[in-house]
């Protein structure tokens, strides 16, 4: 067994061998405890047949709610459905199509005590509801002529004021034969859905001649209070705006460096190294990059402590299903100052979704594609 050592560096982790965790010489190191997260489920929600409200086509977010409540954003038809504690299915809340309180494209789920919005891409609008399915407004966005083609991406989240910050991508395809990284806006929309301020922009995928190259970092955001985090991957850094925008911060996080010839290799051999198979053919046309991302996955408990997760080619490389749904092994928990709180174990492939109290909500797959959210218990 390779040995094991849990650390809290100041600084980015410059080195990891054979299981071996190791900071540059003279870094502050303290031992970090390791959480684990129970294999067996408190609940599990979702069944190859039966009633409607077991079934789902796609889940796209689910959320812990107060008083140990879950709700599940579907995304075909969309819908959200809220369950008990145990499980027990409870309402579904709006449905498809573009109508007040319907939708068409789930692209971002927020909860605020009994309260649930819902950030449509598609019909770039705000839906909001109670929990018992009460239908409290549903508010169209003012899109910036910087949006190309007036569309929206993703909802990063939601302020203590009540704006939310949403953002768009910008692509540059212009030169196809060279690499060119998306750009990441995110600008903040009032309550009414009137757009107030760009709050700031980052990196994201990257491509070449039109196609995404399977190892490029991911782009995330998430927002605690009245703040804005954000990665493009790159570095273990996660880039802070204040909901007003402004120069902002950044903290790295110590998180492994991954070799890029060992990702392309392992990516090689999962997706068909041979010249006549069109998968091998377009790997071998794209250029490997020079580094690879370290965060394969961003988001904060609800005791605001950040979760990230670290990249792994495997699991995180585009080709294979990775990016917007970050999978495990292994999850490591930060303080906002970029100190490791914790390293948390996590069973098989379970899709981490949200954290609070002691439970983590995740989504599995299983061998028949069928998907179901699990509720675990985490052992800190």
């Amino acid at each position: 067994m390779p040995l094991r050592l849990r650390t809290a560096c100041s600084v980015a982790t410059t080195c990891i061998v054979s299981g071996l965790l190791a900071c540059a010489p003279g870094e502050r190191q303290e031992r970090a405890p390791e959480w684990n997260v129970t294999a067996e489920s408190l609940v599990t929600i979702g069944e190859t047949a039966g009633a409607a409200e077991v079934l789902f086509e796609r889940i796209a977010f689910a959320r812990l709610l107060e008083r140990g409540r879950i709700v599940v954003a579907d995304g075909g038809p969309p819908a959200l459905r809220v369950y008990g504690p145990d499980g027990t299915f409870q309402v579904e809340i709006g449905g498809a199509g573009e109508g007040p309180g319907e939708f068409q494209s789930i692209r971002g789920l927020w909860t605020a005590g009994d309260t649930v919005g819902v950030f449509d891409s598609r019909l770039r609008r705000l839906v909001t509801y109670l929990t018992d399915g009460t239908h409290l407004s549903t508010v169209s966005l003012t899109v910036p002529n910087a949006a190309p083609d007036g569309l929206l991406d993703f909802l990063a989240g939601r302020f203590r004021d009540g704006s939310v910050a949403v953002a768009w991508t910008v692509a540059d395809r212009s030169t196809p034969l060279r690499v060119t990284p998306d750009r990441t806006v995110l600008g903040r929309f009032g309550p009414d859905g009137r757009f107030l301020d760009t709050i700031g922009e980052g990196g994201g995928l990257e491509r070449y001649d039109r196609t995404v190259r399977p190892l490029s970092g991911y782009p995330r955001a998430a927002v605690l209070g009245d703040s804005l985090y954000f990665t493009d991957g790159y570095g273990g850094r996660i880039r802070i705006w204040s909901a007003g925008g402004g120069e902002g911060r950044s903290v790295d996080l110590p998180l492994p460096v991954v070799s890029v010839r060992d990702a392309m290799a392992a990516l090689e051999a999962k997706l068909g190294p041979d010249a006549s198979d069109p998968v091998g053919t377009l790997l071998a046309d794209v250029p490997a990059p020079d580094s690879l991302p370290r965060i394969g996955g961003l988001s904060f408990d609800d005791r605001g402590a950040l979760w990230a997760k670290p990249y792994v080619p495997g699991v995180d490389a585009l080709w294979v299903g990775g990016g917007a749904r970050p999978r495990g092994p292994t999850w490591a928990v930060f303080d906002r100052a970029g100190l490791r709180l914790a390293t948390v174990t996590i069973p098989g492939d379970l899709v981490v979704l949200d954290v609070r109290d002691d439970r983590l909500l995740g989504l599995t797959l299983d061998r028949l594609d069928v998907e179901r959210v699990v509720v675990h218990a985490i052992v800190r």
